[in-house]
């Protein structure tokens, strides 16, 4: 996998692959691949068409490669998203991780479905 772009849009829900704290983190250690986190903070319904009446959700994405996340945030805006957020390096990912927890608190257990996403605002 070396030098190949990894996109990481899994959440360690429950378990977790010792001992990392998250997918990523293992794919970080244990391949050459260049990995990068998005995808992981909102439902398919909302990757397949990130449109709502007009105003696209945002993404998020989180690593150290450089290259990897210019991949990911291409494929966001190509997809649809409006902007595209750098949330930090690999020491952000769990932070990223949270927020996707966040979405699934949202959409599932308050009951708001899954056709939510995040949207940040600006002043």
């Amino acid at each position: 996998m070396k030098n190949k772009v990894v996109i990481d849009a899994t959440n360690a829900i429950g378990k977790r692959p010792d001992p990392y704290p998250t997918s990523f983190h293992a794919l970080v250690d244990r391949t050459a691949a260049k990995v990068v986190k998005a995808f992981n903070s909102t439902g398919y319904e909302i990757m397949a068409n990130p449109d709502f009446r007009g105003a696209a959700a945002d993404m998020f994405v989180a690593g150290d490669d450089t290259e990897a996340k210019a991949i990911a945030t291409q494929l966001a805006q190509d997809a649809g998203f409006d902007e595209v957020f750098d949330f930090g390096g690999n020491e952000q990912v769990v932070l990223l991780e949270q927020l996707a927890l966040s979405w699934i608190n949202l959409a599932i257990r308050q009951g708001y479905g899954r056709g939510i996403a995040f949207k940040i605002l600006k002043r």
